[in-house]
């Protein structure tokens, strides 16, 4: 059989199901009742789980409704929970489910839920799935979890500045081929003989053109600020005073051997840690031009050159 070389290249479905370690909570493994169903946890569920911990030395945690007995694990400096594992009674036997973006049970399709599990009757077999299976989300898988989000926010911005050139321009009485030509750095005849009116304080019929030339002229700056940064952000992960970074890499075509760069914090330079800095006090999901953007858990940034 031939094996492709995209075999084992990273792809975005993989991690459809990760939960972020800022949504779990140490709650007590009971029965809950609420939102449509009522679940009870298995008794040698807590056992199970206090082996796990023991023998991967992390902790564990549960969504606020306890989603069906699951019980996710995570290290303090995780992002996302590396799996759950789940203990249930059925046809008279205990079953000790392990669930984690590593395990592919061709015994369903890669959209059921039971695809990233594996089942077994046993403890001790289960804990060695557990200890196989339950690794920590590497920087590379970061970068592909969080590039769609960068993605979604830089298209958001990109909008709104699009929007308010085009709006300007039509205030102007500029067609669109106009506004094309500028926004590609070409030179539209109306549009520079404008500029030189207003550059030499040309008093135009409507006292309000020589605000929207200042305004357009702001904003074409900031649209290639953002044009610059969409292209060539730099990913960077933080964990502690370690940084992993990405630069200049296909999110399409990601494998668990890519390159990561690895730097100690002190060894970025001064406008790195400035921008990194500036992003850590935002909310998750910002996108700011010239600056960057900030992914989910807080540790995870997209740096603008």
């Amino acid at each position: 059989m031939i094996t492709s070389i995209y075999a084992n290249r990273l792809r975005p479905h993989m991690y459809k199901n990760l939960v972020p370690i800022s949504e779990l909570q140490q709650l007590a493994l009971v029965q809950v009742s609420g939102s449509g169903y009522d679940y009870e946890f298995h008794p040698k569920t807590e056992e199970f789980v206090d082996n796990v911990c023991k023998a991967l030395r992390c902790k564990w945690g549960v969504t606020s409704n306890r989603e069906w007995g699951r019980v996710y694990l995570y290290h303090p400096d995780d992002t996302y929970a590396m799996g759950y594992v789940k203990v249930s009674q059925g046809d008279n036997k205990t079953l000790y489910t392990v669930q984690s973006r590593t395990i592919n049970n061709e015994r369903y399709g890669d959209h059921n839920n039971l695809y990233n599990t594996k089942q077994t009757t046993l403890s001790t077999t289960a804990l060695k799935n557990a200890k196989r299976h339950l690794t920590p989300i590497t920087p590379i898988e970061l970068f592909i979890i969080s590039h769609e989000t960068q993605q979604s926010a830089s298209s958001a911005v990109h909008h709104a500045v699009s929007a308010n050139i085009d709006e300007r321009f039509d205030k102007l009485g500029l067609d669109a081929t106009a506004r094309r030509l500028v926004v590609q750095n070409q030179k539209s005849i109306a549009y520079e003989e404008m500029k030189a009116l207003n550059a030499r304080g040309h008093e135009f019929v409507d006292p309000n053109t020589a605000v929207i030339l200042d305004f357009i002229a702001d904003e074409l700056e900031i649209y290639k600020e953002f044009t610059a940064g969409r292209t060539n952000s730099v990913f960077y992960c933080v964990k502690g005073d370690t940084v992993h970074t990405i630069e200049g890499q296909d999110y399409y075509n990601m494998y668990p051997d890519t390159k990561v760069g690895v730097q100690k914090w002190d060894e970025l330079s001064e406008a790195v840690q400035g921008k990194l800095a500036s992003l850590s006090i935002l909310e998750e999901g910002a996108y700011v031009v010239g600056v960057g953007h900030k992914g989910v858990g807080g540790n995870v940034f997209y740096v603008s050159p």
